[in-house]
């Protein structure tokens, strides 16, 4: 999956406050680069190709699991 389309999702599945829908997406979009993909990937859960910017989900589980543990993470921020 393309990065940009995972943010995309994410975005939907969390709530953005009081945020404008661009401000969501760009923090969606800079929670996920500098902390939950490199976490993800670093435990092999995924893999994120950086030169691509694809992800690929590695566990076999299904990618809804992994939007929920998103969505509970960036909830608690």
């Amino acid at each position: 999956m393309a990065v940009s389309t995972l943010i995309e999702r994410v975005a939907e599945h969390v709530q953005n406050g009081d945020q404008s829908a661009d401000e969501h997406r760009q923090r969606v979009r800079t929670a996920l680069h500098h902390i939950h993909l490199p976490k993800l990937d670093a435990c092999g859960m995924i893999v994120h190709d950086t030169e691509t910017d694809q992800v690929r989900n590695v566990t076999g589980e299904p990618s809804q699991e992994l939007l929920t543990a998103i969505e509970s993470y960036v909830a608690r921020e």
